[in-house]
Parts: structure tokens; sequence; C-alpha cells
């Protein structure tokens, strides 16, 4: 359970912190560069409702399991991470309604990052009821 835990508020912190590829490049080569971007991220973070921050945790978490198994060399280490995958969806069936995902277990990783793109980059706003719009919209569109 502690895995899945870290995984969760590792999660989180991607939301908040996590940049595209070229930003970390720019970041490394100069730090006054992050230094003005952290403000900002946090200004977006902050604008995500709860239930939204809590389903991007959870969606972020599954997908990372299910990366991490498919990516998994050993048969040891697919059955131990299937094992965390069925702890993981049974302690979602048990919490509240802003943990609950199974509606988006079909979503991919596109379109899980593509949505935390548009809330990026402020082009969707953190409201869930906007942002599951956008999801079903993608998931029935590739139905």
């Amino acid at each position: 359970m502690t895995y899945i835990v870290r995984l969760h508020e590792w999660s989180h912190a991607l939301v908040h912190i996590g940049v595209p590829e070229g930003d970390r490049i720019k970041i490394i080569r100069d730090l006054s560069y992050w230094e003005k971007q952290l403000p900002h991220l946090t200004a977006i973070f902050c604008s995500i409702d709860y239930r939204l921050h809590e389903h991007l945790a959870q969606l972020l978490t599954y997908q990372s399991l299910n990366t991490l198994i498919k990516e998994a060399r050993r048969d040891e280490s697919r059955e131990v991470l299937n094992k965390r995958l069925g702890v993981f969806k049974e302690l979602s069936r048990r919490q509240p309604p802003e943990y609950r995902v199974d509606d988006y277990f079909g979503a991919n990783q596109g379109q899980l990052m593509t949505s935390m793109a548009l809330l990026r980059n402020q082009w969707l706003k953190g409201v869930f009821e906007a942002w599951d719009m956008i999801m079903k919209i993608r998931t029935e569109g590739e139905s």
C-alpha cells in the first residue's frame, strides 16, 4: 500500500511541477527560468479543483502501474506489480467518489497527458466537469 500511496503523491507533484522536455532543458541551463516558471505552475495547480486533482493523481497512478507491468522483464516483477494494481483497484472501490476513476480505465496515456497539457496551457479550465467532458469525448470517439 505504501508503494501505491507514493505513486499517488508523486503524481500530484507531476501535475504541479512536471514540465515538458523542452522546459526541462531550459531549467537545467538557466535556474532563473525555473524561478520564473514555478509561481506560474503553482497558480495553475491551485486553480484545479480538488476532485480533478484526485482524479488526475489516481489516473497517473493507474497508468504508472500499467506501464511498469508492461515494461517489467521478469515474471516475478510482473506478478508483484499485478498484485499492486489489484490492491489499487480494490482501494479505489472503497474510496470517496473523487478517488474513483474506473470510468477512465479505458483512457490511454496519451489522452491523460493531452488533458494535462490542456490544463497546463490553461486552454482547459481546471474544473472537473470540463475535464470529464473532454475525456469522455475522446474515449467515445476512440471506441
